[in-house]
């Protein structure tokens, strides 16, 4: 595989901005908490087009990879929650305190139950249990656009990041006359433009420099009614990555997992956190939660140097599917259609016979190139054994 670099491009919203989900409750069209990286890759590649055509063939040719926009706020990487991860239905937040009573994940729980069947695995909150009124409020998955993992004087803290959103009204076009269809009103939801977003680029290595100078301080026009002023981006810097993500080394965090689950000698588990969506079917062309070993190996190690088919085994899946589509704006088509799993998932695999740092070493190339199809629109970003399975076990933050 050719040399990359990866760098974190910065946006700045200068308006409200929108990118379609989906219609609900009839007449309103909701937004994504996200911007998806096929989304940015249409926008930057009208820029790159009229700055550098060199560098927007290299985005067209799938050599420049973007992944999702989130929200960075205070400069810290944002990721999804997972879908193991659990709150207080009455007071939901990571901290403790007199407005939220903590967050808890279960994944640990989960694969130790799978072991033993007797094992307990928390239903309800602790807080509202060992409270004056011994509640039994239960867990719920804790909502959000996703988590930031800070480190502060050695001590890791986790954070909830959240959006502010708002509707607009508009009036409805008549598709066979081209004007307004009086009486058919519809709501837009739409993100109000409070603080930066970053996403990461993947560039081919040597390329960096020359893809800085083509976008610090350029405008970009993102998602549904650019014509109606929304949508209005700037880029503010573009700086390279120095830690994936801001984690520890992968060969640190899968010892920490197997120590904490208390895995079996001659077994790595692998717990898998989809970042963006994961198109990834099986041997058969189906998309499912859980695909085969065979279809996993062919995806995680295609050489099969470590991670064979005979040697994986699904063990646990958390997860949901979503279809990812959309528009192609330069051909004026409809993109390709495909069940995807959702980010947030959480699959876990089991590797027999593991040589730690040899499957620490594939693992780590999926982490920087992405699993499963469509990678050029930034699908496919996943993390391995994130710290979270193992430092949100308690309901103290």
């Amino acid at each position: 595989m050719n040399a990359t670099e990866r760098c974190l491009v910065a946006f700045e919203p200068r308006a409200p901005f929108a990118v379609s989900r989906r219609l609900s409750l009839g007449h309103r069209r909701e937004t994504e908490r996200r911007v998806p990286g096929r989304t940015l890759r249409g926008a930057l590649a009208g820029l790159l087009q009229t700055v550098d055509p060199g560098l927007a063939e290299d985005l067209y040719a799938g050599r420049i990879v973007i992944s999702d926009a989130r929200p960075i706020p205070d400069g810290w990487p944002t990721l999804p929650l997972p879908a193991s991860l659990r709150s207080c239905k009455r007071f939901p937040g990571f901290a403790v305190d007199q407005e939220s009573h903590g967050a808890l994940d279960l994944l640990i729980a989960l694969l130790r139950r799978q072991r033993q069947p007797d094992a307990a695995v928390p239903m309800y909150c602790p807080v509202c249990e060992t409270g004056p009124a011994h509640a039994k409020t239960p867990l719920k998955p804790l909502g959000g656009v996703g988590f930031q993992r800070l480190v502060e004087g050695g001590q890791p803290r986790y954070r909830q990041v959240v959006i502010e959103t708002g509707d607009r009204t508009h009036t409805a076009i008549d598709h066979l006359t081209g004007t307004v269809a009086p009486g058919f009103l519809y709501e837009e939801e739409f993100i109000l433009p409070t603080g930066k977003w970053s996403a990461v680029l993947t560039v081919p290595a040597g390329r960096y420099a020359q893809l800085r100078a083509a976008l610090a301080g350029r405008t970009l026009r993102i998602g549904a009614s650019r014509t109606r002023g929304l949508g209005h981006w700037q880029i503010a810097t573009v700086e390279p990555e120095r830690q994936p993500w801001g984690l520890p080394p992968l060969t640190e965090r899968l010892s920490r997992f197997q120590a904490a689950v208390g895995a079996a000698a001659g077994e790595l588990l692998v717990p898998m956190l989809c970042v963006t969506p994961v198109v990834l079917p099986d041997t058969w062309g189906r998309f499912t939660i859980a695909p085969d070993p065979a279809a996993m190996a062919a995806a995680l190690d295609p050489a099969g140097a470590c991670l064979t088919a005979d040697r994986l085994e699904p063990v646990l899946a958390l997860a949901e599917l979503e279809r990812v589509g959309g528009w192609n704006s330069l051909p004026r088509l409809p993109a390709p259609s495909d069940l995807a799993l959702a980010p947030g998932s959480v699959l876990v695999w089991k590797v027999r016979a593991p040589d730690l740092a040899a499957v620490a070493q594939v693992l780590a190339a999926i982490e920087r190139n992405g699993l499963g199809y469509r990678r050029a629109e930034g699908l496919g970003t996943v993390v391995f054994a994130h710290p979270i399975h193992c430092e949100v076990r308690e309901h103290v933050q």
